[in-house]
């Protein structure tokens, strides 16, 4: 890459977009980071500077001023700032007046946004009735447990040494549940031990299949009899099991309004930028 053939337009996007995109400075893009990230900044920039025409907006010293200190902020040091720039050949003018083009093109897609209408709850309760596929909480069990790593290499750890004692105290705890959590911050070798052996609340496909095979049949509060799996030999605790329910339309009303919202603000971007760049 010689940055002084880099078009002047696309020097500022390729000094912010290195950082957001690649975690690197501008001299570090290898061949292939660098045409991929100049393919995209091209279009990207044609799309700017259409939209931005469009702008009747004065973009005030004070905008400018915050756009910098927020591309500054993206390095790691002001001493990298610089050194990018300079490598960019990238002056304070031209980076203001590319600064300034991108808040004229976000506030004309802004304006776009704030002229679609809002969905109404009836529109929300039509999407709520045709889509309940969206509104399901899968099954999910809160779960603690106690595990006890399995190693054939050393007989204190081979399974039919610890099954015996890991029987005895899943009978103990049977009997005596309040002392599940004393138990795992004792004798679980998962880290979880530190939190009272809490796996915390799990959906299907998140445990070993043995492990869930057991947990899923649980009753809330229940103590299972100890479950191998490739870790080991577990004791599960079913804090709570949560079924398969559909969620009422109240209690995902504003998500979905937002998510209705938002997808007719894109779109109506999306159609203005078809339209500018015909």
């Amino acid at each position: 890459m010689n940055p002084v053939n880099i078009e002047a337009n696309l020097r500022y996007p390729l000094l912010r977009y290195s950082i957001e995109c690649y975690h690197c400075l501008p001299q570090q893009l290898s061949s292939m980071q660098y045409q991929q990230l100049m393919a995209q900044l091209q279009k990207a920039q044609l799309i700017e500077q259409r939209v931005a025409k469009h702008s009747q907006s004065e973009i005030s010293s004070g905008q400018i001023k915050r756009a910098l200190n927020q591309l500054v902020g993206l390095f790691e040091s002001k001493d990298d700032y610089k050194k990018a720039r300079h490598y960019l050949h990238l002056d304070e003018s031209l980076l203001r007046k590319s600064l300034a083009q991108t808040l004229k093109a976000d506030a004309v897609l802004v304006e776009i946004s704030s002229q679609v209408s809002e969905p109404s709850d009836d529109e929300l309760m039509l999407f709520y009735q045709e889509h309940p596929e969206q509104f399901e909480q899968a099954e999910q069990v809160t779960l603690s447990h106690i595990l006890r790593i399995t190693d054939d290499t050393q007989e204190q750890s081979r399974l039919e040494n610890l099954l015996p004692w890991m029987e005895l105290l899943a009978d103990e705890l049977l009997q005596h549940p309040d002392r599940f959590a004393d138990k795992a911050l004792r004798y679980s070798e998962c880290p979880s031990a530190l939190n009272e052996g809490k796996l915390g609340t799990l959906t299907r496909g998140k445990l070993y299949p043995e492990l869930e095979q057991v947990a899923f049949k649980l009753n809330e509060s229940q103590i299972s009899r100890p479950v191998e799996s490739p870790m080991g030999l577990h004791i599960l605790w079913c804090e709570a099991h949560h079924q398969r329910q559909k969620l009422s339309f109240e209690s995902i009303r504003d998500k979905l309004f937002e998510q209705l919202l938002t997808a007719r603000q894109k779109q109506a971007q999306r159609q203005f930028i078809k339209e500018v760049l015909r």
